[in-house]
């Protein structure tokens, strides 16, 4: 596994945008391992379409990410103030089930204000 990698992009606000963090993430993860990768993945994908979809017209999201063998740390900043929530999803729901996803796959996760926005954060060890 690659021993230490640095990621720091932005990313459009809309629909291609996850699609661009995975690419980011999976090229900047090199020779990990596909399971390792998959999880970052996954959980950036997820992170990022809350920004894009949920937080109410952003324009602006960043990605940064960090891996200090053997952990990844990543994290998604947006211009909206508007926390994330883990609701609980219906059986026959569509959507709600992002951050949960986040946390099960997930070491750690969670959010913090910053100015002009907030970051949403996750570690895979």
């Amino acid at each position: 596994m690659t021993s230490t990698m640095e990621l720091n992009v932005e990313l459009p606000d809309g629909v291609i945008t996850p699609s661009r963090a995975r690419n980011a993430m999976r090229s900047a993860l090199g020779d990990c391992t596909e399971s390792f990768k998959c999880d970052a993945e996954l959980a950036i994908s997820e992170v990022v379409t809350n920004a894009a979809i949920h937080a109410g017209g952003v324009t602006k999201i960043s990605a940064w990410a960090r891996l200090d063998s053997p952990r990844l740390r990543v994290e998604v900043q947006d211009s909206s103030v508007s926390m994330p929530s883990v609701p609980s999803p219906t059986i026959d729901g569509v959507g709600g089930r992002g951050m949960s996803i986040v946390a099960a796959i997930c070491s750690d996760c969670g959010s913090f204000p910053v100015r002009g926005g907030k970051v949403v954060w996750f570690e895979l060890a």
